[in-house]
């Protein structure tokens, strides 16, 4: 009986420490809960050089980055690791006139750069 014991009590910690260091995921705004917009701006992205967009986010409640180009599309690097840019010919294409939101849980809230396929004017919103 007290191996029985012995065993239980050893298999109830480890449940436990799996819970306890479990990866926690990453912000976002859960099912059902609410999520406004908490800053926005309008930057000009060039061919010169890329811009930053966004900035690494310190809140914890950062759930999405939403981004709106005009009549041309633009790379973006969702990084800045290794000090990476998006150019012509690297980064991920947002097609012109489009709106896509980009959800923290699979992009996260790091630094986030724009490249544009000619001089433009977009909009950026971060939903906390």
């Amino acid at each position: 009986m007290k191996f029985i014991s012995m065993i239980f009590t050893v298999l109830t910690f480890v449940g436990v420490l799996h819970i306890i260091t479990q990866e926690q995921p990453l912000r976002g705004a859960g099912p059902g809960l609410v999520a406004r917009i908490a800053t926005s701006s309008n930057p000009t992205v060039s061919t010169s050089v890329a811009a930053p967009i966004f900035a690494t986010s310190t809140s914890p409640m950062c759930s999405s980055r939403i981004v709106s180009t005009t009549g041309s599309a633009v790379m973006l690097y969702f990084s800045d690791i290794l000090g990476q840019r998006p150019s012509f010919n690297s980064g991920h294409v947002q097609a012109a006139s489009s709106t896509v939101m980009y959800d923290a849980e699979l992009y996260g809230c790091s630094a986030v750069y724009a490249y544009g396929f000619t001089s433009t004017v977009i909009t950026v919103s971060e939903a906390r």
